[in-house]
C-alpha cells in the first residue's frame, strides 16, 4: 500500500469511526428516553404516578433537572414539590445533607458555590435509577 492509499484509508476509517460513535450516542439517548417512557407508563398502569421511590434516587433526579447547584433546603423543596413523602424523617434537611455527603464520597456529586451538583458519574447513576422502575414480568 502506498503512502497516498494509506492516508485515504486512514481518513475514511476516521470518518466512519466518528459516524458510528455519533450513532451510538444517539442510540443511547433513545434507549434512556424509552426506559423513562416505559417507567412512566408502568407507573400509570399500576396507579403509581410518583416516579420517586427512594430518597437517593429522588435527589439524583432533582439534581439532574436543576440548572444550578442546589443547597439542601432547595433540594427539600424540590423533593416535596415532586411528591416525595418526607414525613418519616425528623430532620429532613439533615437526611438530605447526609445523603449528599455519601454521594460526594462515591464521586456522584460535588459541592460548588455552596450548592451541590451531579458529576458525570452521578448523571449515569441517575439514568441507572430509571432502570429500577421497570418491573421484571
Amino acid at each position: 500500500m502506498n503512502k497516498i492509499d494509506y492516508r485515504k484509508a486512514l481518513r475514511a476509517a476516521k470518518v466512519e469511526f466518528e459516524r458510528l460513535v455519533q450513532e451510538r450516542v444517539e442510540l443511547d439517548q433513545r434507549i434512556v428516553r424509552l426506559q423513562q417512557k416505559m417507567a412512566d407508563l408502568t407507573g400509570l398502569r399500576e396507579g403509581n404516578h410518583d416516579r420517586f421511590t427512594r430518597l437517593t434516587s429522588a435527589i439524583r433526579q432533582v439534581m439532574a433537572d436543576a440548572i444550578y447547584p442546589l443547597r439542601p433546603p432547595e433540594l427539600r423543596c424540590a423533593l416535596l414539590k415532586h411528591g416525595l413523602n418526607m414525613t418519616q424523617y425528623a430532620n429532613d434537611v439533615a437526611v438530605i445533607h447526609n445523603t449528599l455527603s455519601r454521594l460526594e464520597r462515591q464521586g456522584e456529586v460535588t459541592e460548588v458555590s455552596g450548592g451541590w451538583t451531579l458529576t458525570e458519574k452521578g448523571r449515569l447513576a441517575c439514568q441507572m435509577d430509571l432502570l429500577d422502575f421497570i418491573p421484571a414480568d
